[in-house]
């Protein structure tokens, strides 16, 4: 359906009397419960969907995917969020710095480079220090509770 979709946008067709694109949007699941027992190939054609219609839209999709268990999603979620330079991705790039696998540690690089368009931070530990000086992983830790 998502193929489809991307397929009538591309040509600017509607469909109910409605631009295809909206119908688009609307046809990426966004719950968590939803996309993390997904088929990953069907994740990561979900990702690549959303950077190929440049869907900012469905950016949600893509953040959670990039935390996926599946290196091929996780993957193919850092790609868009970089392509659709999110900046709202730039905590999920963050926190893939500390990968398991090298290559995703070294596509998160890339991807924080695409998105802030910064090129001399190429360390995983200036990052670190950037994000920390920004607080744009939120609190480290919960804020204290009221008596």
């Amino acid at each position: 359906r998502v193929a489809a979709l991307v397929a009538l946008d591309r040509l600017s067709a509607t469909i109910d009397n409605a631009p295809a694109r909206e119908r688009l949007a609307r046809a990426f699941p966004t719950s968590a419960d939803i996309l993390g027992p997904l088929n990953p190939g069907y994740y990561t054609f979900l990702a690549e969907a959303i950077r190929e219609a440049r869907l900012s839209s469905a950016i949600e999709v893509v953040r959670l995917g990039a935390r996926h268990r599946d290196r091929f999603v996780r993957e193919a979620s850092l790609r868009t969020l970089g392509a659709l330079q999110d900046t709202g991705g730039i905590p999920v790039a963050v926190g893939r710095l500390d990968d398991p696998l090298p290559a995703i540690q070294r596509l998160a690089l890339s991807t924080l480079q695409e998105i802030t368009g910064s090129r001399t931070l190429t360390t995983p530990e200036q990052w670190k220090d950037w994000c920390e000086a920004r607080a744009c992983r939120g609190p480290r830790a919960a804020p204290p509770q009221e008596p």
